[in-house]
């Protein structure tokens, strides 16, 4: 999380992870040990892993600890219940219907945008086909009592009208049931071993596994309705007809604080990016496969082509382009992109740490020996 920022349901009230990283340490492509902080002559190693490193850019060496500072503190004891967790379904989702949800979405996020009580709300709309089209908000809200209660008052009538739907039990959580609740697991053993607990209806005993292939989109100010309406035919309807989804991350708030320059991350003037996912199975013919990946390119392609110029790059977790080369560094690094490759040539001067992908490796910034 930290090479790619560290984005998370809190990051509009705290910012992202990267921004409370102090130092950290490394082997480099000679086998030393390296201790970078922000005042010694490895700066520029923890200036690039505080969100530009990813298997777009292979980070320049093995990072083997991060240390952070000044993180925020709970604002209750442990056991107290400081989130709130709740979800508004839609009935018989259709692209026409997305495009509205989308857009009363977007124009929520821009009209509520100086509100700190909003900065501690995150919604995310998700729309998945699995068997049949689905589409919902998941909302999550971080804040003391009183504060929980100002936003049922002052916020959720807000979310209710964005597009008619149903909403949840809405629960309240302290701080260790509300991990367990992401985890999809049921007790702090299941959450200690690292394992989360959601079904990937995947079978041990034939070997059967679940492969998906992500896409994502940034955008740097709001988008049309035609974009919104592309990207839901795309989930609901695109044959072949495959397990996907799409969920959408807002931005801004206490991210885009920062300037674009104090650390690697580049999209901190964005207002929100969407990721999407299509799955095969492991067992599904390389016919098929190629069809379900193609769509889904396809799909993803018509739908950043509709958002215009809008469309600000891509999210630096997903390797959307199949591309490590330094030809795809804008779209995940904008301006930084630059310093980014200066960076890893220096510090990894035969690329020694890299992805192998089916692409030239003569074509990035950083090579400069042939490497085998």
């Amino acid at each position: 999380m930290v090479l790619v920022g560290g984005q998370g349901i809190l990051s509009r009230h705290f910012g992202l992870t990267i921004d409370y990283v102090s130092a950290i340490e490394l082997v480099d492509h000679s086998g030393d040990v390296i201790y970078a902080n922000k005042t010694n002559e490895y700066s520029d190693l923890l200036w690039l892993a505080q969100g530009g490193g990813s298997g777009v850019l292979h980070f320049p060496g093995i990072i083997t600890s991060v240390e952070f500072d000044k993180l925020p503190r709970l604002e209750v004891e442990e056991t107290k219940e400081v989130y709130t967790t709740f979800q508004i379904d839609y009935d018989d989702p259709t692209p026409a219907k997305a495009e509205q949800l989308l857009l009363a979405w977007q124009t929520f996020y821009s009209d509520n945008a100086n509100d700190e009580l909003f900065d501690r709300l995150t919604v995310e709309p998700w729309m998945w086909w699995d068997k049949k089209p689905r589409m919902y908000l998941s909302c999550y809200f971080y804040g003391n009592d009183d504060l929980h209660q100002q936003m049922l008052e002052r916020i959720l009538p807000k979310l209710i009208k964005l597009h008619e739907g149903k909403v949840s039990t809405i629960e309240r959580l302290s701080a260790l049931a509300f991990q367990r609740k992401l985890a999809g697991v049921k007790n702090n053993d299941q959450l200690a071993s690292g394992k989360h607990g959601w079904d990937l209806r995947e079978n041990p005993r034939s070997g059967e596994r679940n492969r998906w292939k992500g896409y994502s989109a940034v955008a740097s100010k709001p988008v049309t309705g035609d974009a919104f309406h592309t990207l839901a035919n795309s989930i609901f309807y695109s044959e072949p007809l495959s397990r996907r989804y799409v969920e959408f991350k807002p931005l801004g708030g206490a991210i885009s604080k920062q300037s674009q320059n104090n650390t690697a991350f580049w999209h901190r003037n964005a207002i929100w990016w969407s990721l999407s996912s299509h799955w095969h199975w492991s067992s599904d013919s390389t016919e098929l496969v190629n069809a379900i990946q193609l769509g889904g390119a396809k799909g993803h392609e018509n739908y950043t082509r509709q958002m215009g110029d809008s469309y600000a790059g891509c999210y630096a977790g997903y390797i959307d382009h199949g591309n490590s080369t330094g030809r795809d560094l804008k779209r995940y690094y904008g301006g930084n992109a630059a310093r980014i490759a200066a960076i890893k040539k220096k510090r990894d001067p035969h690329n020694l740490f890299r992805l192998y992908l089916p692409n030239n490796i003569l074509n990035a910034p950083f090579h400069t020996a042939t490497t085998k």
